[in-house]
């Protein structure tokens, strides 16, 4: 069934059939990307689990591109790992 709205980025979806599962029901949204297959258009929403921190958000890309640390370390990496990188108390 197709979404009646795309949430943004940063917006804050609560999906309680997860909780079991991840042990949260708490998401927002982290990235959304387009894909365009023959006569279909997918969108793909990157959720991640907590609140959404915006001065998070802008401190990690800064650091992708000052190359702090790679390019998709905010998919392969915790919030923490990156902040263990960049020397980051949290």
């Amino acid at each position: 069934k197709p979404l009646k709205y795309l949430p943004r980025i940063g917006e804050n979806l609560t999906l309680h059939f997860l909780r079991a599962k991840v042990g949260t029901d708490y998401f927002y949204v982290q990235d959304i990307r387009h894909q365009f297959e023959a006569d279909k258009h997918i969108i793909y929403l990157y959720l991640k689990g907590g609140i959404y921190n915006s001065y998070w958000y802008y401190r990690k890309h800064k650091a992708i591109e000052l190359g702090e640390i790679g390019f998709g370390s905010d998919y392969n990496l915790y919030d923490f790992q990156i902040k263990e990188q960049l020397g980051l108390k949290g």
